[in-house]
């Protein structure tokens, strides 16, 4: 699902005022968000169609339904910039936080977004992420966004097969937690 990501590196988004770029080790949803669509801007991570009288707060969508959604029709194609993610794995007894990242290095999640607010494209886990979590965010590079928010529907990136993941702390659980001690390896 998506609940959770980290946004390490802001130095590229200069255009976005610095008390709006900090690096942070836990983005919950209705947190303000750097998208690029294709420039950088701020939404909120929390998505509700247009013609919807009460918020829906939508974080994640199915790249599988999007195109027959209601809700998502009108969407414009964002991209999301992060270093990483969490996923919870329930082991019967408790759910434990992994860390997903690439290096630790800057890539971008598939997104999508109107006026309201933003959220993240998902599909079904490659099978190393599926031990985690059925679900993943769509994944991008630089080159694959631009394909992205050109209307083609990349869905598989070379990104997929180099995620790395490992157990963090439950303080993650928390929003009010922020601090690279998150994404420690316990």
């Amino acid at each position: 699902m998506c609940g959770r990501f980290t946004i390490t590196k802001t130095h590229n988004f200069e255009s976005i005022p610095r008390d709006k770029r900090e690096v942070s080790f836990n983005v919950a949803p209705s947190n303000e968000i750097i998208i690029l669509d294709p420039e950088p801007s701020l939404k909120t991570w929390s998505y509700s169609p247009l013609w919807a009288k009460k918020p829906f707060h939508l974080i994640n969508c199915r790249s599988e339904t999007m195109h027959q959604k209601p809700s998502f029709k009108g969407a414009m194609r964002c991209l999301i910039p992060t270093t990483g993610w969490y996923e919870w794995q329930d082991n019967g007894t408790q759910k434990q936080p992994y860390y997903h990242h690439i290096n630790h290095d800057l890539f971008y999640f598939a997104g999508l977004a109107n006026s309201r607010g933003c959220l993240i494209v998902t599909k079904e886990a490659n099978k190393d992420i599926k031990q985690i979590h059925h679900r993943q965010p769509v994944l991008l590079t630089q080159n694959e966004g631009d394909h992205w928010l050109n209307n083609e529907d990349q869905l598989d990136s070379e990104l997929d097969d180099l995620v790395e993941y490992y157990p963090v702390s439950t303080k993650v659980n928390s929003p009010k937690n922020n601090s690279p001690e998150l994404i420690q390896p316990l």
